[in-house]
């Protein structure tokens, strides 16, 4: 009876002590996963929220928010300030307008529904840029108009002044600076709230939404704080403040992920060996919201598509420039989050290396237009070239031309000639092959 009691005992204090360690283990975890906070939901009718304040006149700015929405239809604008305002088209397409109705540039980059994402306008010295997830679009304007610097950049407005295009979802951590922010800036900071908002150089307007609880009676709240220390409150306006729409919701930061994917890179080339093929870039973004600092790196592989493949040293960018093309080379680009360990791996494209080329004639008679050629590619040093009999044009080397091939095999009849005009040049590099009767006319000789 006295072992057994003495047994029972150790076990319960043994429990005593697991269960605290347990629990205290779990909410550290929890904490450092994500940070729970507050956003406002708006209903895209009469749901707005309008501030005082205001920047220079043709001044640089920078325009963020956190955005959630649940639908689309028309246009749809998050932040306007003044007669410029950033959202979403029709679509679901980032977007920002310039002048109220004149002038922006729908981006290629869609705001999925239903989902967290962090849009941004940056706005310097004559350029747009629009940021999505921390991460620079193409720069813009893609439109007509270049560089048009806004009329006025008075008054905060979130929703569109409450118009027909006003923001049907989501809002959060609205940010108004009166300087263009960086991509390293905005990149550092989207994902969590500001420390020490009042110390931060050019930030005019800071709006956490974070005053209400989600999904409670929150109608004694009618205007939304100012962290800036600039004191321009946001008044509220069209808000039922009653349920789990037009009224405050939940928005949880993660503290670290991954995007779901790796993006899009571009573009599949065809050249004559020895070329450098042009840069290889990013059409889009990697997906999902990302938490944390991106990382690339460039992989290459001249055994297929989907082997062989090892790091490119040096390539750590999102975009890469190859060096001259020996053989033909597969491209890919991985992407992650600093704080993670698993890469995810974009499309893959491919830079041919063409060794041999077909005279044609297809379009005209000049040397140096690709359509010329099959395959499509101008020769270099490095590749073969063939000159068929029975066609109707045949190539000429003009003044400024200096033509080179590696061997050249020309079938062609004395009146199917290769002409080399005068100050024009062709070198044979390697062998040089005839049929009875070709030629190669030079003039003035």
């Amino acid at each position: 009876m006295i072992k057994r009691i003495a047994i029972k005992y150790c076990m319960e204090r043994s429990t005593m002590k697991i269960t605290p360690i347990f629990i205290v283990l779990f909410f550290v975890v929890l904490f450092a996963s994500e940070v729970k906070g507050q956003a406002l939901d708006f209903d895209g009718v009469d749901d707005y929220a309008s501030a005082s304040g205001g920047l220079a006149n043709n001044s640089n700015f920078t325009l963020e928010a956190w955005v959630k929405p649940r639908n689309f239809s028309s246009y749809n604008w998050v932040i306007q300030v003044g007669d410029v305002a950033l959202g979403a088209s029709s679509s679901g397409y980032l977007t920002y307008l310039v002048d109220g109705s004149t002038s922006g540039s729908v981006s290629t980059q869609l705001i999925p529904l239903n989902t967290w994402s962090h849009i941004a306008l940056v706005y310097n010295n004559g350029s747009y840029i629009l940021y999505y997830n921390g991460v620079a679009l193409a720069s813009t304007p893609q439109f007509s108009y270049t560089g048009k610097a806004p009329d006025y950049l008075a008054g905060f407005y979130f929703s569109r002044n409450g118009g027909s295009e006003g923001w049907f979802g989501g809002i959060d951590e609205v940010r108004i600076w009166n300087v263009a922010r960086t991509s390293a800036e905005i990149s550092a900071s989207y994902n969590a709230q500001l420390a020490n908002p009042t110390g931060q150089t050019g930030l005019a307007g800071y709006y956490q939404l974070n005053e209400g609880t989600p999904g409670g009676t929150n109608t004694g709240i009618t205007s939304l704080l100012d962290a800036s220390g600039y004191g321009h409150p946001a008044a509220l306006t069209g808000f039922a403040m009653t349920d789990a729409t037009s009224n405050y919701i939940g928005h949880t930061f993660a503290s670290c992920a991954n995007p779901t994917d790796g993006g899009t890179i571009g573009t599949a080339q065809t050249l004559a060996t020895g070329s450098t093929p042009s840069g290889l870039t990013q059409i889009v973004v990697p997906a999902g919201t990302p938490v944390g600092t991106l990382q690339y790196k460039w992989q290459s592989s001249v055994t297929s598509s989907s082997v062989g493949f090892s790091d490119i040293t040096g390539a750590t960018s999102t975009s890469y420039s190859p060096g001259a093309l020996s053989q033909t080379t597969w491209y890919k680009r991985l992407v992650k989050v600093d704080c993670e360990t698993s890469w995810l791996e974009s499309n893959v494209i491919a830079t041919t290396a063409v060794s041999s080329v077909i005279w044609t004639g297809a379009t005209n008679t000049d040397w140096n237009t690709a359509d010329n050629w099959n395959p499509a590619v101008v020769p270099t040093s490095a590749v073969d070239v063939t000159i068929p009999s029975g066609l109707t044009n045949y190539p000429v080397i003009s003044a400024s031309t200096n033509a080179q091939v590696k061997n050249l095999t020309h079938n062609g009849t004395a009146e199917q000639r290769i002409t080399v005009e005068n100050g024009g040049k062709l070198t044979v590099n390697g062998s040089y092959t005839a049929v009875k009767g070709a030629q190669i006319k030079v003039d003035g000789q």
